[in-house]
């Protein structure tokens, strides 16, 4: 048994199929051979026990037969937190989303706020790889969501519509006061600089509560994972 975890997609009720780089990682990288037994993760956030019956190398694929789904799948234990944050540097926006999937969040709000230093409205491919490889690493069973990019006014009125709002920010109520319900709770993180006037005015009117992470200045991806792991904590305190 290969006990690393890979991805793959379902093509029939007990087969599934790894390509690309997970067939990579797979045959050439742990010499899988016809026959052999694996943990196969589908995107829908099941895992499975899964027997290689094809390994077709001209197309980089592998056909698995699926033999049984674990029994500590995590879709009825999502987190329902959504960490919602403004744009910024390309490699910490990337360890924003490796360590947040780690730690179990549902899914990911990107937005370009005002004073934003990126304001590209598209979704780069590298998340869902760092994604995947947080999954993997973290043997958890679901993919977070990574959303489409929105403007502020726009992520506040998903996020109002979908759930919750909770703010972050040094000026906030301390965090120990926080108090999450049943809904899916997002947890709003603003850009370097902060938000403007007018974005403050607009979460005060929405946000269920603004909170503070401690008298310390820390960079959004800090404050993001920080944030996302004290909901989580709150609500699974609920639970």
């Amino acid at each position: 048994m290969i006990k690393r975890r890979f991805i793959g997609r379902t093509v029939d009720k007990d087969k599934a199929v790894v390509e690309k780089e997970e067939y990579h990682h797979l045959v050439n990288v742990h010499r899988a051979r016809k026959g052999d037994n694996f943990f196969l993760i589908t995107r829908e956030g099941k895992t499975y026990r899964a027997k290689i019956i094809v390994i077709d190398k001209k197309k980089r694929m592998v056909l698995a037969r699926l033999n049984g789904m674990l029994e500590n799948n995590d879709t009825s234990e999502r987190s329902g937190v959504i960490v919602a944050f403004a744009l910024f540097s390309e490699n910490r926006l990337r360890y924003l989303i490796e360590k947040a999937t780690e730690i179990g969040v549902e899914g990911f709000l990107p937005f370009v706020a005002e004073r934003s230093k990126r304001k590209i409205f598209e979704i780069k491919e590298g998340w869902y790889k760092v994604v995947k490889q947080a999954v993997k690493q973290s043997k958890r069973n679901s993919f977070p969501e990574i959303m489409e990019v929105l403007s502020f006014d726009e992520a506040v009125e998903k996020a109002s519509q979908m759930g919750e709002i909770y703010v972050f920010d040094v000026s906030g109520e301390k965090i120990d006061v926080i108090e999450p319900d049943n809904k899916v709770s997002f947890a709003f993180i603003g850009p370097e600089g902060g938000f403007t006037e007018r974005e403050k005015e607009i979460l005060k009117n929405k946000a269920r509560g603004i909170y503070s992470l401690g008298q310390n200045v820390l960079r959004t991806e800090t404050a993001a994972i920080i944030g996302a792991y004290e909901l989580i904590k709150a609500k699974n305190k609920r639970r």
